[in-house]
């Protein structure tokens, strides 16, 4: 997916960002593009839920800058993301995996429940984890939060969401 970086103050709000560490645009297009997003999953999950009817299995994946405020200050970074619909956990779990073998060789890979931080608003409280390399977070994964999934029309749907953690590796395409 390519898409615009900008999105609404209920796309943020739904995913749990506080608007005050927002970046809010000074002439935005419409109420529709009035920020810019704080997270990729601001623009893959408008997408996967508009294409559920079509496409009841579907992968969405989107590598882009995200924006928030800190200390005043306009922070962006690179973030790669996913969206997986119609497919078992076990998929999800296999690409982690392998994407963290083939950018950390040589190193223990293993799972561990998140419990908290910066996905707490987005991924389920209680069906998400982190992929990590020697102890060092490299993905997360999980189902999206139940607010969110709501927000969205996304509710009943087996839908997977993960974000590549931590500074992406150098073979990853550059953001737009």
């Amino acid at each position: 997916l390519i898409s615009y970086s900008m999105t609404s103050r209920a796309t943020n709000a739904a995913l749990g960002f506080e608007e005050a560490r927002s970046v809010r645009l000074a002439n935005p297009y419409s109420v529709e593009t009035a920020e810019m997003r704080r997270s990729v999953f601001c623009s893959l999950l408008p997408r996967a839920a508009e294409n559920l009817r079509r496409a009841p299995s579907a992968a969405y994946f989107e590598c882009g800058k995200v924006f928030r405020k800190e200390s005043g200050e306009v922070v962006e970074k690179l973030s790669a993301a996913g969206v997986l619909v119609g497919k078992p956990l076990s998929e999800i779990q296999a690409v982690l995996l392998a994407y963290a073998r083939t950018f950390f060789p040589g190193a223990e890979i293993s799972l561990r429940q998140a419990q908290s931080g910066a996905h707490a608003n987005v991924l389920h409280p209680n069906m998400s984890c982190f992929v990590s390399a020697d102890g060092r977070d490299v993905a997360v994964f999980g189902a999206p939060h139940p607010r969110a999934a709501q927000h969205f029309g996304l509710e009943g749907a087996e839908v997977w969401l993960f974000e590549l953690a931590g500074d992406l590796p150098a073979a990853l395409p550059s953001g737009h």
